[in-house]
């Protein structure tokens, strides 16, 4: 496939992003992808990077030639130089908007070194390009970079470009200053961009070979596979020896070793090599979108579960409120209905004086029936049915805070027993555009805070729209003064206690009138009353989670969420997929390559042969001029076979380059064939008095195997008990009753649904006096991008948060009692004063029954021997801290 169509295919992948608008990674991925376009044709490229004074300039001066580059031009001027072939020597300053200016190499150099720190001046400069007939620059160009400390945000970005450009990165590191060659945080983030690398350590000029030797090795353990190769490099013998022409000095001071070697190593094979490093970038920028869209994927995931779970707990408070308003109508009626009311007719009743009324009937009827007609009428009814309403619409509200506080309680303790520090303040939750995926139950505490401190009633209208569907429509013209008046009933009294007995009466006949008036507005309104708060719960219950949907993904339809993690979850498929089908260098080169291929293993197949034939014979009698000869004569037999299989002039030159990378080789061979025959009699006589030295060694040896056999004997392993896996359960449990003084163990991963179970049966050991001592935890492993493991990573998480949830048990009992300690170790240990347990078998996330369907075979062995539990004891004592386990347990590194 053609490599720009590949990488127009990549570009179609990564802006298929479901995600808008694009993050930043994904506008960065594609001006990426771009600049690797542009690239697909171009020459070998080689980038110098490093600080200040780490030998830029040199080594650039070296790989051209000549002195193109005066040492600190770059930092003095901030400038991006550009080395390329030219016929004759030129140079030019590329500027910002396009122009260009071009002079001979020492007036653009001079301009420059005019301009020192005019900041205005360089800003608009793009790059400084310097032409020079110089043949090893004829398939390659040199860029020298600026200073890491020196670069501003503007030549910072060209330089970032002209990297993205980079076959090759050559990185130099000042050997003067050891401390700064771990610092390769810039050399990391280049490695990640899929850049090949080697490193140069400069100002090597007074070390001796022991020196250097350490610097290179303290280089190689800090650069953890960075870098291809490591040279040293002797800055100012080179300056000198490049001036004085010093061809002895050039070679003492490293720069052959460094131009030859990139020269050999990169240029003679710039297309494959080129190629090669499109490819890696390629897949770098995929699998930057991959792990982006990734980590997108799970916080959507973990935003879905927690949005199902609130829905729920909203779902129960809903519930929960309803029946609870279910008796309230009905209590309110029957208790509170007109009761004020007519308790105030009665007692005005009551205050009607015997000798007021005699011979007063109309007077005194008149005066009643006016209280009568507006104690029992249909405005008052409705009134105190509308002021229910309103109370009780308050209630609601009060109701659904308080059920909305104990959920966001819920996601606040949730966040305390994780052992995160986060505190959730009733700030209104306001909406943002940013795309934060990364939520959880502190955010999740965060809008319930909002929403409390802004108001139920924002969500729903509330049982206002209800009021006039819960009225009193019954015909109260029934309900009138007794048929017979006031007046009549009382003029027939003939006593004080008659007349009491009519009053009586009459205030029974009130209590039975709101009695049927009461039962009345019950049955007319009690289902559209339960239907209002119904209608009005389902209101507020789906405006919180609009709000809440709005927070977690921007978005208010369920649908449209689930639509949108599908894209995500299809995006991150595709992107997989693209890295796993993108073709290897072999795929995307023309068809001669394989023909190149062939020519190059016949020709190591003819070395080979004929060198196996010099082997069977004698070399005494196998002169040095033979050996030149037979090498000159497979020489001339592949050239001439290699001219009539390839007839295309273009392909005749790479083909050639190949050839005479291998038949260097050979040369190397037939030297050292005629080396050996000098060194193999000195060889016999020092296997001689090697193999007297054997001998008396292996004496020793047979010494020292019967010490060990006596000391493995000491240790009594014969006394070990096996035991398989299902066994190990009850065998645990038996030894926390066993322990009378303590119990040591040390794990890498703990489980809840294992060391729940033990929860109840240590903290008896700790009532009983034990102490406990637990190690824990292992280091994640680290892939191909440095980068730790996700799946170790949330194994180490379960494992913190399972210690936390022990030690917070633990603490209550008895803080001195138990001790708890991140290591980084794989060992499977437990015991008591009395026995240990040491196996395979990790105890403590894995004890499965007899039986069960996911049981594997491990096995622990039990030892009682009290030397082999003090020395099981000591190791675990022994374990070195690793503070970095609780470090990624608490999320704090990745």
């Amino acid at each position: 496939m053609d490599l720009k169509t590949l990488i127009e295919d990549g570009e179609k992948v990564v802006n298929a992003s479901p995600v808008h608008p694009h993050p930043e990674i994904v506008t960065k991925s594609l001006e990426h992808l771009e600049t690797l376009k542009k690239k697909c044709s171009k020459d070998l490229h080689v980038v110098l990077m490093g600080e200040v004074k780490s030998g830029k300039s040199t080594l650039l001066n070296a790989l051209a030639g000549e002195v193109v580059s005066p040492v600190g031009i770059t930092e003095t001027t901030a400038a991006i130089i550009n080395v390329c072939y030219g016929k004759k020597k030129l140079a030019g300053i590329r500027y910002k908007n396009g122009s260009f200016k071009t002079g001979s190499i020492e007036s653009i150099l001079s301009e420059l070194n005019a301009n020192k720190g005019n900041s205005e001046y360089f800003k608009n400069c793009q790059e400084v390009c310097i032409w020079i007939p110089e043949e090893s620059l004829r398939e390659m160009s040199v860029v020298d970079t600026p200073g890491l400390n020196t670069l501003t945000e503007f030549n910072d970005k060209l330089a970032t470009e002209y990297i993205q450009e980079a076959d090759v990165v050559v990185w130099l590191a000042n050997g003067r200053y050891p401390g700064k060659l771990s610092n390769m945080e810039t050399a990391e983030k280049i490695h990640d961009m899929g850049k090949r690398m080697v490193a140069v350590i400069s100002h090597v000029d007074d070390f001796d070979e022991k020196t250097v030797t350490v610097c290179i090795e303290h280089l190689k353990r800090n650069c953890d596979g960075l870098f291809e190769m490591i040279f040293p490099f002797a800055g100012e013998m080179a300056r000198q020896a490049i001036e004085e022409q010093d061809s002895e000095k050039i070679e003492e001071c490293g720069l052959n070793k460094i131009r030859d070697t990139i020269l050999r190593k990169f240029s003679d094979n710039s297309a494959e090599l080129q190629t090669e490093s499109i490819l890696d970038s390629l897949n770098a920028v995929i699998e930057k979108n991959q792990e982006y869209h990734l980590k997108v994927l799970r916080e959507y995931e973990k935003n879905l579960s927690i949005l199902k779970r609130t829905k729920e707990k909203l779902s129960q408070r809903s519930l929960e409120i309803e029946q609870k308003f279910q008796n309230d109508f009905q209590d309110w009626v029957n208790l509170k209905l007109l009761k004020d009311k007519t308790d105030q007719f009665k007692r005005k009743i009551d205050k009607v004086s015997f000798s007021l009324l005699d011979g007063a009937d109309e007077s005194l009827n008149r005066k009643l029936r006016p209280e009568w007609n507006r104690v029992f009428s249909q405005q008052s009814v409705n009134e105190e049915l509308s002021q229910f309403i309103s109370e009780s619409e308050a209630k609601l509200f009060d109701r659904w805070s308080n059920a909305l506080q104990q959920v966001k309680d819920a996601y606040d303790a949730k966040i305390a027993y994780d052992g995160l520090d986060i505190r959730v303040t009733n700030q209104l939750a306001t909406r943002s555009p940013s795309s934060d995926f990364d939520l959880g139950p502190a955010k999740a505490g965060t809008i319930l805070g909002g929403i409390l401190s802004t108001g139920i009633s924002i969500y729903a209208s509330g049982l206002g729209p209800y009021a006039s569907q819960i009225t009193f429509a019954g015909a109260l013209g029934s309900f009138a003064l007794p048929a017979i008046g006031i007046g009549t009933l009382i003029g027939i009294a003939k006593s004080k206690k008659d007349f009491n007995n009519k009053k009586r009466e009459l205030k029974s006949y009130i209590q039975s009138v709101r009695h049927d008036i009461c039962r009345q507005a019950l049955s007319e309104n009690q289902t559209r009353f339960e239907e209002a708060v119904h209608d009005t719960c389902e209101k507020i219950q789906q405006g919180i989670l609009r709000e809440y949907m709005h927070h977690l993904f921007k978005m208010e339809d369920e649908n449209l969420i689930q639509n949108m993690h599908d894209e995500i979850v299809v995006h991150q498929k595709n992107l997989q997929s693209f890295i796993a089908e993108t073709p290897s260098y072999q795929d995307v080169t023309n068809e001669v390559r394989g023909e190149i291929e062939q020519i190059k293993k016949e020709i190591q197949a003819a070395a080979e042969e004929e060198i196996e034939k010099i082997r069977e014979e004698s070399f005494e009698h196998v002169s040095d001029e033979e050996i030149i000869r037979r090498y000159e004569a497979i020489k001339r037999d592949l050239e001439d076979r290699l001219i009539k299989t390839l007839t295309d002039k273009q392909v005749q030159e790479d083909a050639r380059k190949v050839l005479e990378g291998e038949m260097h080789n050979i040369e190397i061979k037939f030297n050292e064939m005629r080396k050996k025959w000098a060194n193999e009699r000195a060889e016999k006589e020092q296997m001689q008095a090697k193999a007297h030295e054997l001998y008396t060694d292996n004496q020793e040896l047979k010494k020292l195997a019967a010490e060990l056999k006596n000391q493995i004997g000491d240790l009594d392993l014969s006394q070990g008990i096996l035991y398989t896996t299902h066994e190990m359960g009850d065998l645990i449990k038996n030894l926390y009753k066993d322990a009378e003084e303590y119990i040591y163990m040390s794990y890498p991963w703990y489980k809840e649904n294992v060391i729940s179970k033990d929860l109840e049966s240590l903290e008896t050991s700790i009532r009983n006096g034990v102490k406990i001592y637990v190690c824990y935890g292992i280091m994640p492993r680290k892939g191909s991008n440095r980068r730790f493991y996700q799946s170790d990573i949330d194994s180490t998480i379960n494992t913190y948060t399972c210690i936390q949830h022990w030690k917070y048990s633990f603490n209550k009992i008895d803080k001195t009692a138990v001790k708890f300690k991140p290591v980084h170790s794989h060992c499977k240990i437990i015991l008591c004063e009395k026995y240990a347990f040491l196996g395979s078998q990790n105890i403590m996330s894995y004890r499965p029954s007899k039986g069960d369907s996911d049981m594997r075979d491990e096995i622990t062995m039990k030892y009682t021997n009290p030397r082999i539990i003090e020395r099981l004891r000591n190791f675990i004592l022994n374990q070195k801290e690793c503070p970095d386990i609780d470090r990624i347990g608490k999320g704090e590194l990745r």
